[in-house]
């Protein structure tokens, strides 16, 4: 794709940020640029190289050459649709445990309140997942810019775009989130597309099974896991456990969850009907810093030393723990010789390795 000379934004924000007071502004792309990428979008509504594109389309907006998208359910655990950002050991580590301790995923579990946001903005919200650390330090990912996705079945997906060495500015922010509506509607369509079409789009090329039905009760659309795993007569049990009720969830076995939900008069594919989703269950969101303490008094370590750990945990340097506890650097490095020996580890590296095992072996008991 022809490159497009970048120019202001224009239609400046007027929202408190730098560049409404007259600062000076990070460069933006502007509004030919912006259309032409979001058209490349909705060139491939419908087929199986959608996210790719939508991707690489933001990443050029917002001078990005890393990014993924990811799927989150309700009760499986998150898929990966497409990653050109962390490497086979990052990626097999997140989908192994690691996502456990990922905030979108308590977010798409609970409320979405704001659907673009930054790694750092969420960083600030929970100061004590150790989740940002370990992404920095496995990933290399220093902010991630995250735009979230609804659709149908409590099923979300974010577009993550990342850096490694800088973060996300206000206006680049405010950027995203003037264009997400149009981004939302172009993946809104990609999702009604793939359904008509039965290709393998946004509920074919998954784990969960899905099924749609319409109003009268008639089948719209089963995709392939569904139709491999959901025999004649678990459909027939499972019709008449969801009749008369608009949403719902029931475990069909330990490992099988089902839960399905109304569909609004205004869908594509179904008006009136209903979403059914089957999903393996997985371990949930765990909040690492409520047992950070528990994991603690397991390896006997003491209430300051299980202060300074936790601080190391999150990256802070000595100076920074001495300066938040009040003591010496001396006090903190001689706490940290006798945590080392006490846990017959050699580096900080081990520790959280450590810590980080025994958190996510925690949320398991």
């Amino acid at each position: 794709m022809t490159a497009v000379a970048r120019t202001p934004l224009a239609w400046p924000p007027d929202d408190g940020t730098p560049e409404s007071r007259g600062e000076p502004a990070a460069e933006q792309p502007g509004l030919a640029t912006i259309v032409a990428e979001l058209s490349a979008v909705a060139d491939v509504i419908g087929q199986p190289d959608f996210y790719l594109q939508a991707l690489a389309s933001l990443g050029r907006l917002f001078d990005c050459e890393r990014w993924l998208a990811m799927r989150y359910a309700q009760f499986a655990s998150p898929q990966f649709l497409v990653n050109a950002s962390l490497d086979r050991e990052a990626e097999e580590l997140y989908s192994r445990e690691l996502y456990r301790l990922d905030p979108l995923l308590r977010l798409v579990r609970s409320e979405v309140r704001e659907p673009v946001v930054t790694f750092l903005e969420l960083q600030q919200a929970e100061p004590g997942n150790i989740y940002f650390k370990d992404l920095n330090r496995s990933a290399h990912i220093f902010d991630e810019l995250v735009f979230l996705l609804p659709a149908v079945g409590g099923i979300w997906v974010a577009l993550c775009l990342d850096r490694h060495d800088r973060a996300f500015g206000e206006g680049e922010i405010s950027l995203a989130r003037q264009i997400h509506p149009m981004v939302d509607r172009l993946h809104r369509l990609h999702i009604d597309r793939g359904l008509f079409g039965r290709r393998a789009g946004y509920l074919n090329d998954s784990n969960l099974a899905v099924m749609i039905v319409e109003a009268e009760g008639s089948v719209a659309f089963r995709n392939e896991v569904w139709s491999a795993n959901v025999g004649q007569e678990i459909e027939r049990s499972i019709e008449k456990l969801v009749h008369g009720r608009r949403d719902g969830v029931h475990s069909l076995s330990e490992t099988d969850v089902l839960h399905w939900e109304a569909l609004d008069a205004n869908h594509a594919v179904a008006p009136n009907g209903a979403i059914l989703v089957v999903e393996k269950r997985s371990p949930g969101f765990l909040d690492s810093d409520s047992v950070i303490d528990r994991v603690a008094q397991d390896l006997k370590l003491t209430r300051r030393e299980c202060q300074i750990v936790k601080r190391a945990l999150l990256g802070r340097s000595p100076a920074a723990i001495a300066k938040e506890l009040r003591v010496s650097v001396g006090t903190v490095r001689n706490h940290k010789h006798r945590i080392y020996a006490k846990l017959e580890v050699a580096s900080e590296r081990e520790i959280f390795s450590l810590f980080l095992q025994r958190i996510l072996r925690s949320g398991q008991d």
